[in-house]
Order: C-alpha cells, then structure tokens, then sequence
C-alpha cells in the first residue's frame, strides 16, 4: 500500500518553524514601516529648512510658524496634501534677534497613520530627534 501525505509531527514541526519566523519578522516589518513614515517627514522637514533659509536670506531672520497653513503661505511653499493628513508641523526659532537657529517638529496627527511618532530637526547642531 503506498500512502501518500504527511505526518502529524512534520505538520507541527512546520506550523512551529513558520510561528518563530512570523515573531520575528513582525517587529522589524513594524520598524521599517515607521521608518518610512519618518522619512516622509523628514523630506517635508528638509524642505521646510530649506524655504527658511530662503527666507532668512530675504528678512534676515527665521519666522516661527505654528502650522501647516502659515508654514505655506509664509514661506511660499507647498506640503503635500497627503503629508498633511499624517503630519504636522511647527517651526520654533531661537537664539539673540534676529532668530539664528530654527528647529522643526514633526508631529504625527491622530486622525491620520504617524499616530504617535515626532521627527524634529535642529538646525544649530544639525541633529535630528525621533520619538514614538
């Protein structure tokens, strides 16, 4: 008689080997998944630093903006409008008048799928900060 499949023990020998891969890819497919999102937001950043710089070399200081809304039409920029619904964003300034220094944070909004995660840029030691 020739049969044909496999055993009880090969099945549960795979189902377990498939269980420990499965546990160990998930946190680092989670953690590539917020590193994308903060790269989004870097970019965003990046370009906000930028129209800043631009700004300063016209008025000779950093503007601090609050939102999304005063950081685009301030710095004559446009953030993308699915960026927006994931992120937002604020500028501060600091240092003696005029404002020498920006740091720009990104917030993750609620509504939207960087819940929980902040990206900040300084630009007096060139650092960035993640959270979340």
């Amino acid at each position: 008689m020739n049969k044909k499949g496999f055993t009880l023990l090969e099945l549960i020998t795979v189902i377990v080997i498939v269980g420990i891969l499965a546990a160990a890819g998930v946190p680092l497919y989670l953690n590539y998944v917020k590193d994308a999102k903060r790269a989004v937001a870097k970019a965003t950043i990046d370009a906000i630093h930028t129209a800043e710089r631009v700004y300063k070399q016209k008025y000779n200081s950093f503007v601090a903006l609050a939102n999304v809304g005063a950081i685009e039409s301030t710095l004559d920029i446009d953030i993308d409008p699915g960026v927006e619904t994931n992120w937002g964003f604020a500028v501060t300034t600091s240092g003696a008048a005029p404002a020498d220094t920006v740091t720009i944070t990104a917030t993750g909004l609620a509504t939207g799928n960087a819940n929980g995660l902040t990206v900040a840029y300084d630009s007096s030691t060139g650092s960035w900060t993640e959270g979340g």
